[in-house]
């Protein structure tokens, strides 16, 4: 399956081609960013919006092949005072690496931030690039991740909607076996495999398949797939 980079913690950036990125000096910027937003900041300023990133799908995905005719989607990004390089490479990614008979519209959802470059300067940078495809719904007030994504859902208008954090990158053919194994059950809730970009460098990490569950603490957890998952052997077929 295809794999979306989530934006997690953990130490490691690429840049344009792949490469770890680095800064320049220890400023005093850099430490303040850190402390903001809880990754490097900086350092995704001076990042590519269109950088390239490995391609980790298991061999059988890669030939895999799908219709033209299926259902679109609509992907909200639900965020509050994240940096606008990172929401902005986030829609950029899903823009490069979704089809455009595909992709319905991208609808940002602010959760009330404060910081104003998420005002007028989102707003400018979106609606000049991405003319017609970009929706921004402001909340008046902080509602949090269940309710925003919620109000990002009242405001899409496609078949299929699809729900992110704003600090993710799309890879290449992530959104056809969704859009197939909904296509087939149109009940079912997908998740796609999920890789990591390291907050500190921006570099893309490869987790392991598994599938997806809470603890009694309901912290999400990474588990290992079903033993008749592996006794099959095929890495492109869907766990449960």
């Amino acid at each position: 399956l295809a794999k979306p980079m989530g934006l997690v913690e953990g130490p490691g950036g690429l840049g344009q081609g792949g490469m770890a990125a680095t800064l320049r000096d220890d400023s005093h910027e850099s430490e303040t960013k850190y402390e903001e937003y809880g990754y490097n900041a900086q350092l995704s300023d001076r990042i590519s919006l269109d950088r390239s990133i490995p391609d980790y799908r298991p061999k059988k995905c890669k030939q895999m092949s799908y219709p033209d005719d299926l259902s679109q989607i609509s992907v909200v990004f639900i965020f509050v005072n994240e940096a606008i390089s990172v929401i902005l490479r986030s829609v950029h990614s899903v823009v490069n690496h979704t089809p455009s008979h595909l992709l319905k519209e991208i609808i940002l959802v602010d959760d009330n931030s404060d910081n104003v470059e998420l005002k007028f300067n989102l707003d400018q940078y979106v609606h000049k690039r991405y003319p017609g495809l970009v929706k921004i719904v402001r909340n008046n007030k902080r509602e949090g991740l269940i309710r925003a994504r919620i109000q990002g859902w009242k405001a899409a208008t496609s078949p299929v909607v699809g729900f992110f954090d704003a600090h993710v990158e799309f890879n290449i053919g992530w959104v056809e076996p969704a859009l197939m194994r909904i296509r087939e059950d149109r009940k079912r809730i997908i998740l796609p495999a999920i890789d990591n970009i390291k907050y500190n460098t921006f570099e893309v990490q490869q987790y392991a398949n598994a599938a997806h569950g809470y603890n009694w603490g309901l912290w999400c957890m990474y588990i290992i797939p079903p033993q008749d998952w592996l006794d099959k052997g095929d890495e492109s077929a869907p766990i449960r």
